[in-house]
């Protein structure tokens, strides 16, 4: 009987997924991280195929939630001082955003 090898990558929501799929590629593209983090790719796109997810899909949803974040991230900066902004800000989910 073999036994399955799964990757952490496997337990991930769809959204941390697509979220850790764009944001490596990105980085690797920006020379930010080696072209050893190939290998993570190659486990997430492993994921994505059990998954039957398309990588266009995974990069595309993974571009928008980056946004999302981004957009988050500004207008809680605008709407709250910054003494509060420290204690209501919502958890984010990557930290390389500006």
């Amino acid at each position: 009987m073999k036994i399955k090898k799964s990757s952490l990558y496997d337990e991930l929501p769809l959204e941390l997924l697509a979220g850790f799929y764009y944001e490596i590629n990105k980085n690797i593209e920006n020379g930010i991280l080696s072209g050893a983090m190939q290998h993570e790719i190659r486990l997430i796109e492993q994921t994505a195929l059990k998954r039957s997810i398309s990588l266009e899909y995974l990069h595309d949803k993974g571009a928008c939630i980056i946004e999302a974040e981004k957009l988050l991230r500004e207008t809680t900066k605008r709407n709250y001082p910054a003494t509060l902004n420290c204690r209501i800000r919502s958890p984010m989910m990557f930290s390389s955003l500006p």
